[in-house]
């Protein structure tokens, strides 16, 4: 997995600095999306879109405005370190937003690190979508 970062990070992204983000799952969840490729298909869509609507609410904190560009790369794990079933996720991200300039150009900005704050609201809106979803398990949980 530390190769296929590295080669993502260094051949396929620009040179910008960029985020990991890992997204595990309760073991009900993930039982679900191993049989199911759509219900890991719905997990992966509003996981991507929660990541993309949290680096663009940062950035307009930051008074960027206009269309905003974020751009991210997926790999998806079957297995956890002892080959057990573990569907999971791994989002290589840039770590900020590009901003279409006036002349249509774009130009990237740096945004800093998430706060606690903004990886809990990640994790609030990732529930919500996925209670809209029916991935929502017994008892409440994802």
């Amino acid at each position: 997995m530390a190769d296929t970062a590295a080669f993502c990070v260094d051949c396929l992204f620009l040179r910008v600095p960029t985020r990991q983000y890992v997204l595990s799952l309760p073991y009900a969840l993930r039982f679900k999306m191993a049989y199911s490729p759509d219900a890991t298909s719905v997990v992966l869509g509003v996981f991507i879109s929660a990541i993309n609507s949290g680096l663009r609410r940062r950035a307009r904190k930051r008074k960027l405005r206009g269309r905003l560009q974020t751009a991210c790369l997926t790999v998806v794990q079957r297995f956890g370190s002892s080959l057990n079933l573990n569907v999971h996720f791994h989002v290589i991200a840039l770590d900020g937003a590009y901003a279409e300039q006036p002349d249509g150009n774009l130009l990237f900005h740096f945004l800093p690190a998430p706060s606690d704050e903004d990886i809990a609201r990640l994790a609030r809106a990732m529930k919500a979508k996925w209670r809209l979803n029916g991935l929502v398990m017994p008892g409440g949980h994802p």
